[in-house]
């Protein structure tokens, strides 16, 4: 995974930052079949993670 991520231009460390952590478990419900977050638009995606962290 740290080969992906590098070849994103994400650290490997990012991952495990708390609050990276926190708005992953939000958004993964939301998430649809190709990884997208195709029934939320940007500014409620944006205060979702907002309003958690």
């Amino acid at each position: 995974m740290n080969v992906a991520l590098r070849g994103l231009g994400i650290h490997p460390a990012v991952p495990r930052i708390p609050q990276v952590r926190k708005a992953s478990e939000l958004l993964k419900p939301q998430l649809d079949i190709d990884w997208g977050l195709s029934e939320l638009d940007a500014s409620t995606t944006r205060q979702l993670i907002q309003d958690e962290l």
